[in-house]
């Protein structure tokens, strides 16, 4: 049954699937209604297959956060029932477990609004204090790879503007609803738009990483296979970039960490694609708190 708190029109719809996100989803809310006008936005979140108090905590917040219930434990599921009960643009899709103001929730949308962007993301910040130093150094190196530095959008967070949102019907049933969204726009269409900011918290242990990891690489492998035609319109490779930061010695330690479970992740990722339960949602429990 959907449930629905609020029903008020808006210029801008946030919309946050959400699948047992007990401990990170009011942290995601209030982070985001800083310095966000009501009458300018309207927040969706959709709770899909939740067995623990997400939908409770949300229900006790703020009545203009509106709320959809679904017992269909699905992304894809829950980004189309978010499409469904929205009506602004630009329309921005958040993962609960992302960090990012409302101040830059409107810098993201006015830059959609100028109409030369279809896509963007913010720009990444990533918060690493108190990790270990193997967790470091993988993020160290990540973030100097082109997904991050060449305006790749993603990484939890992306939005879209009407005519943007326009380019397909239905959001497919995919883990890497990112990776389709990206491949649907040419590098001038989409874009980050850097004076806008958000926020991950990486995990505090290895395996944690190696899970997020491993869903991420299912999540490209499931895609290129479901949409080989938009893979082949655009080339993405690291490659180069490695051996670039190869040339900086300083770099080695942190280089055999990153490519150690870069390996280790897409064996597992194929692994989980053949034979494993392509329907679990590796998470990273370590970091929500």
């Amino acid at each position: 049954m959907i449930k629905i708190n609020n029903n008020k029109g808006s210029l801008i719809s946030i919309i946050i699937p959400a699948n047992n996100e007990e401990r990170v989803i009011e942290r995601c809310l209030n982070y985001l209604q800083k310095h966000l006008n009501p009458e300018e936005a309207e927040i969706i979140v959709v709770c899909n297959g939740c067995t623990d108090k997400t939908a409770k905590i949300v229900r006790a917040m703020d009545s203009d956060i509106r709320l959809i219930e679904t017992p269909l434990a699905s992304k894809a599921n829950a980004l189309n029932l978010g499409d469904k009960y929205s009506i602004g643009f630009p329309r921005i899709y958040l993962d609960a477990d992302i960090l990012i103001s409302g101040e830059d929730i409107t810098k993201l949308a006015n830059e959609l609004k100028k109409g030369v962007l279809l896509a963007a993301s913010p720009a990444l910040k990533i918060d690493t204090k108190g990790r270990p130093w193997t967790i470091r150094a993988f993020y160290q190196i990540w973030c100097n790879l082109p997904f991050v530095t060449e305006g790749t959008i993603g990484c939890g967070i992306y939005a879209l503007s009407k005519q943007g949102r326009q380019r397909f019907d239905k959001f497919p049933e995919i883990t890497a609803d990112d990776s389709f969204v990206r491949f649907l726009f040419s590098s001038t269409e989409r874009g980050i738009v850097k004076n806008a900011t958000f926020i991950i918290s990486p995990p505090m242990c290895l395996l944690d990483l190696l899970s997020i990891r491993i869903r991420q690489c299912f999540g490209f492998y499931e895609f290129k296979k479901t949409f080989p035609e938009l893979v082949q319109q655009h080339s993405e490779s690291n490659t180069k970039s490695i051996f670039f930061l190869f040339s900086k010695i300083s770099l080695w330690p942190a280089l055999l960490v990153y490519i150690s479970i870069n390996f280790y992740s897409r064996l597992g990722g194929v692994c989980k694609f053949w034979f494993g339960n392509r329907l679990y949602w590796n998470k990273d429990e370590s970091s929500r708190f």
